[in-house]
């Protein structure tokens, strides 16, 4: 399954795109974003009740919510810390959840990061992260699983192809749930080589990112910026296409 959380407007529908529910933490805090990023407060229940009652249930949901990490692969906080984080994540989960029991409800990214620049041996501190997530019981609000898969770090697809079967299989590990990772057509904004950062991923690299993901995980879920449609974007429209049909017919090799 190909996901389409692009913001793109005037992108013409297409079958080989499933829609899903994107929320972001204007939609969740209203007018109390920004300022409750930093405060760190709780969404007013009643009114994130109201607005999740009335969200989809025909397609997946995903908050996009990172301001509070719910590990420390890449941060600095205590096991303290990190564990309030992640009651916090829970209580913004369950409240949605009570209000509207049939979503498919997910978050972005937070759960399990990746491993950083190298690919060595899984490091102490990253498994004591995903041993966290299972213990503290996140993994039960939630129903999908949405790794970032955003490229930081690599340029071809035999270094990204490796990380990405390692993730896969610390997540494969944790939990039975399906796994959706972001895909992004451009380099992170923090690429580790900064002439990369924002700049577009050639489109047959990205091609093969997105039928890995289709091979090896339950799907994809695609992301981007918003523009406008250009026609480029009917190349990159037409390749998507190409591969959920050879997705869908078995013919797909990565």
């Amino acid at each position: 399954m190909i996901i389409d959380a692009t913001n793109y407007t005037g992108k013409p529908q297409s079958g080989a795109l499933s829609p899903c529910k994107s929320v972001y933490q204007g939609e969740i805090w209203g007018d109390a974003w920004p300022n409750a990023g930093q405060t760190g407060e709780l969404p007013d229940e009643t009114r994130l009740k109201s607005i999740a009652s009335a969200w989809p249930t025909d397609r997946i949901t995903w908050l996009n919510i990172e301001h509070r990490p719910l590990n420390n692969t890449f941060n600095s906080r205590t096991d303290s810390e990190i564990k309030t984080n992640i009651a916090w994540m829970i209580q913004i989960l369950e409240w949605c959840k009570e209000a509207n029991p049939s979503l498919a409800l997910g978050i972005y990214s937070g759960l399990f990061q990746d491993e950083g620049g190298s690919i060595g041996a899984v490091d102490s501190k990253i498994a004591t992260d995903d041993a966290r997530i299972v213990s503290e019981g996140i993994l039960d609000v939630v129903d999908f699983v949405a790794p970032s898969f955003y490229d930081r770090y690599d340029t071809d697809m035999g270094q990204w192809g490796r990380r990405a079967h390692r993730m896969l299989s610390r997540i494969r590990a944790a939990t039975d749930l399906p796994i959706y990772p972001f895909l992004w057509d451009h380099y992170h904004d923090a690429h580790s080589n900064s002439d990369l950062r924002l700049q577009p991923l050639d489109p047959i690299y990205y091609s093969k990112q997105v039928g890995l993901c289709l091979n090896i995980a339950d799907g994809a879920i695609l992301w981007s910026h918003p523009t406008g449609w250009t026609l480029d974007d009917d190349a990159w429209l037409s390749r998507i296409e190409s591969i959920e049909h050879q997705h869908r017919t078995g013919s797909l090799l990565t």
